[in-house]
């Protein structure tokens, strides 16, 4: 089995690469704010004999915070992968990929990178790309749009039989 494509990285891949990467910060981050506030919110107003009202009021611009809090990540995260990407030649050029029984090979203009199946970290999957890290911060992006339903099978298949299960997060 062998997969074969050549392709130039879009800016809304590598962005929506970016967003996937750092979904748990995206999600966490709010989550431990709102909670941590709530509580310091209870254990303020409780002893304080201030108005009850206070208390939903607090909750309300907590709320609105955490909103906000998370719409900047998503901004700042957009606005440095943009900014990456645009600076970057090697990303905005046409690059080859292969995924065979022996790895992942990646040729281009500006480099050439093989990886053998047992350096590979994770393979995972949005809705928009499937992602081969070969380090926690780096993966091959294969976008969606870019493969075939014969295509996909053979990823899929090659991801499932080389990689142990808790490395592969495809479906």
């Amino acid at each position: 089995m062998r997969f074969e494509k050549k392709y130039t990285m879009t800016l809304g891949d590598y962005v929506s690469f970016n967003l996937f990467f750092h979904r748990k910060r995206l999600i966490l981050t709010p989550i431990v704010f709102f909670v941590a506030m709530l509580v310091m919110a209870f254990v303020v107003f409780s002893d304080s004999g201030q108005s009850p009202l206070l208390i939903p009021v607090f909750m309300l611009i907590v709320a609105v915070l955490t909103g906000m809090m998370t719409a900047w990540s998503i901004f700042a995260i957009k606005k440095a992968s943009k900014k990456q990407y645009r600076s970057s030649q090697a990303m905005q050029s046409e690059n080859e990929i292969i995924i065979d029984e022996e790895g992942i090979c990646e040729h281009g203009a500006y480099a050439n990178t093989i990886v053998p199946w047992k350096d590979v970290v994770l393979a995972a999957e949005s809705k928009d790309a499937l992602y081969i890290h070969i380090s926690w911060m780096q993966a091959f992006v294969i976008p969606k749009q870019l493969i075939g339903g014969e295509e996909d099978a053979v990823i899929r298949s090659l991801i499932k039989s080389k990689l142990e299960e808790k490395k592969c997060r495809i479906s």
